[in-house]
């Protein structure tokens, strides 16, 4: 169940579903006042499916590994044309970000192609990686083995097991919560215990740089005691990082800075599909006219 601290927000109660909806489950907005039913958020679908093309072209794991590879490509033309602009680096390197548009012709591709790539190249980097991230398992399990963070399982969806949970424990479990936070929060994650009477809130502070920032609190309802509370601010940087890959891949992580500079490299890339194929043809005209 999630909760907002904000007056004209619904809640969201995600319960276990089946077939297509048996991993994420089936999510139901609810009315805090009055427990009425809301009807689904329009245009939920049309992202979704704006999502699916970006991971994986509608094509289900066929097109995860279509994604994958064009990712893996684009590392490699990366890193060859670095090893082919290297000699120009080497002998001035500053100048080799410079654009020179009184140049003309092949020059002028030329200076395009490689001056704004050596802008983007750090942007394309980081998406590039990150989204290796989602792609391949060696590729996430080596980075949380170097960095020494612990991977973090995606929670399963148990069904109705355990024991049965009366609504005076759960108004006593978001109740308890918002005193041990003292209503410093602007969404919380409720997971219900199978057993027992601790219960685990991932939450969100008031100004957080990012929606992946969550703190974590657990909490025994009948004694109060705090068994945990990992706090988004005092993990490592290290932690952070790792525990925020959808945002460094997004650039929400920069902030709303980082955001735009990842759109605008993102716009970038069909100019270098454009002069490189213009050069080539160039240079293709140029040796059979030789």
């Amino acid at each position: 169940m999630t909760i907002s601290s904000f007056e004209d927000d619904s809640v969201a109660i995600n319960v276990a579903g089946e077939g297509q909806n048996a991993r994420k489950g089936v999510t139901y907005y609810v009315n805090p006042y009055t427990a009425e039913i809301l009807p689904e958020i329009k245009g939920v679908s049309f992202f979704k499916s704006v999502e699916n093309i970006h991971r994986r072209l509608l094509l289900d794991d066929f097109g995860k590994q279509v994604v994958a590879l064009s990712v893996v490509s684009l590392l490699v033309l990366m890193f060859s044309g670095i090893y082919i602009y290297y000699p120009r680096l080497k002998k001035n390197f500053l100048q080799s970000f410079k654009l020179n548009f009184q140049s003309k012709g092949r020059f002028l591709l030329a200076n395009l192609h490689s001056a704004i790539g050596m802008w983007v190249i750090p942007f394309y980097l980081v998406f590039c990686l990150t989204g290796l991230y989602w792609s391949y398992d060696f590729v996430s399990n080596g980075l949380h083995t170097i960095t020494g963070v612990e991977k973090s399982k995606k929670p399963q969806m148990q069904g109705s097991q355990g024991e049965k949970i009366s609504f005076d424990d759960i108004s006593l479990a978001v109740d308890t919560f918002r005193n041990l936070v003292e209503n410093k929060y602007s969404s919380a994650n409720l997971r219900f215990p199978q057993n027992g009477s601790v219960y685990s809130f991932d939450y969100l502070a008031i100004d957080i740089p990012h929606e992946r920032a969550k703190n974590k609190i657990e909490f025994d309802i009948k004694t109060n005691q705090v068994s945990k509370h990992e706090k988004y601010e005092d993990k490592t940087l290290t932690q952070k990082l790792m525990g925020s890959i959808l945002p460094l891949h997004t650039g929400e992580y920069f902030g709303v800075v980082g955001q735009i500079l990842m759109f605008l490299a993102s716009l970038m890339m069909p100019l270098f599909a454009i002069t490189g194929l213009m050069l080539y043809v160039k240079r293709t005209k140029k040796k059979k006219s030789a």
